[in-house]
């Protein structure tokens, strides 16, 4: 009993400090999860362990990667990017369609080695595909990884990624690298999106977006500044634009403009 309570103890302290909702995790998960960094830090409980989480921000880092196995893949969360597909796009569409606009753009905030940019720009190009009219694309990738984004950049993804990409494997080719079998993101998805290095806390986009991912990224943050970056991504969506989270982030900034429309996606739209 002492332990079920001090796990709990530790699990409201975790959502309190960094806004973290482990309430979709299965016990034996987190148990197993939170064990890993315990032994790791030698810490003797789950109130030891609190205690390195207070005095070393980086062992929130570390957690959190046990936690989120932070493994990006294409199209990652089914339903969320259903969601998107068939509700938020089509409302996005035919919106810019009444005003006689036909530029939709979108931010991947966060994006890693590129899949979920990647991903995001082969909807775009499916939605727009039965809609009349040329339209202008335009998807933007941003982190602070280098490296990942150098990856991204290129495009090249294994060969075993096929099967997340469904009917969306249209838009990419395979191709051969020193006899290794890859899959490329094809020429029109590299046309439309692009890649640079950027710091959530730090970066204001010039550009106002249609559509703004940032999953399993705020949870990283103290509150404060997830409070800074909700209010900057507010600031960067268009009036009526979808801002995306991550299926354990809430929306801290209930002042922001932004409503859910979608609660169990975390899908969220900024008021007209």
């Amino acid at each position: 009993m002492e332990d079920r309570n001090g796990l709990a103890f530790l699990l409201r302290q975790i959502k309190r400090d960094r806004n973290l909702d482990c309430d979709r995790y299965k016990e034996g998960f987190l148990t197993r999860r939170i064990a890993v960094r315990m032994r790791a830090t030698s810490a003797r409980d789950y109130f030891d362990y609190l205690k390195v989480l207070r005095e070393s921000p980086e062992e929130y880092r570390m957690l959190f990667d046990e936690l989120c196995i932070n493994v990006t893949e294409f199209f990652r969360d089914k339903d969320v990017f259903k969601k998107i597909r068939d509700s938020v796009l089509p409302d996005i569409v035919e919106g810019k369609t009444k005003r006689g606009s036909r530029a939709i753009t979108a931010w991947s905030a966060g994006c890693a080695t590129g899949e979920e940019a990647y991903s995001v720009a082969a909807l775009l190009l499916n939605a727009t595909e039965r809609a009349l009219g040329e339209w202008r694309l335009s998807v933007l990738g941003t982190d602070v990884d280098k490296d990942a984004l150098d990856v991204a950049k290129k495009g090249y993804y294994g060969a075993d990624t096929a099967g997340s990409l469904g009917e969306y494997i249209r838009f990419f080719e395979p191709v051969k690298v020193e006899e290794k079998s890859f899959l490329r993101a094809g020429r029109i998805l590299r046309e439309i999106t692009m890649f640079r290095v950027a710091d959530l806390v730090e970066f204001n986009p010039s550009r106002k977006f249609d559509l703004i991912l940032c999953r399993n990224v705020l949870i990283y943050f103290s509150k404060e500044v997830q409070v800074r970056i909700i209010q900057n991504f507010a600031g960067s969506l268009r009036n009526g634009g979808y801002l995306v989270l991550g299926k354990t982030e809430t929306l801290l900034d209930k002042d922001c403009g932004l409503e859910p429309v979608y609660a169990r996606e975390r899908i969220y739209r900024l008021s007209c």
